[in-house]
């Protein structure tokens, strides 16, 4: 009898830990308030400047720096020869 009090123990707490996972997962845990992007999307403007069909290039019209970004995924700050952002 006491074994399997112990194994119910052991799947209870096992179905606790997961609840306690996923409730984390869904709600984060970092106490940060958060606001939305679209409060400030006037001020962070990106314009596509150029490119082809696997890279193409951004620029930030509120800071001027230039990114590249590929199709399949990434995106690069560019640099000037100092190795600090890139801008106009």
């Amino acid at each position: 009898m006491p074994e399997e009090m112990k194994a119910k123990g052991c799947d209870r707490m096992k179905k606790l830990f997961v609840f306690f996972l996923i409730a984390i997962t869904l709600t984060g845990c970092t106490g940060i308030n958060q606001t939305s992007d679209y409060e400030h999307a006037p001020e962070y403007t990106v314009e596509r400047i150029g490119g082809d069909t696997n890279i193409t290039m951004y620029r930030d019209s509120r800071t001027g720096v230039y990114y590249l970004a590929r199709y399949h995924g990434g995106v690069c700050v560019m640099v000037d020869k100092d190795g600090k952002p890139y801008t106009d």
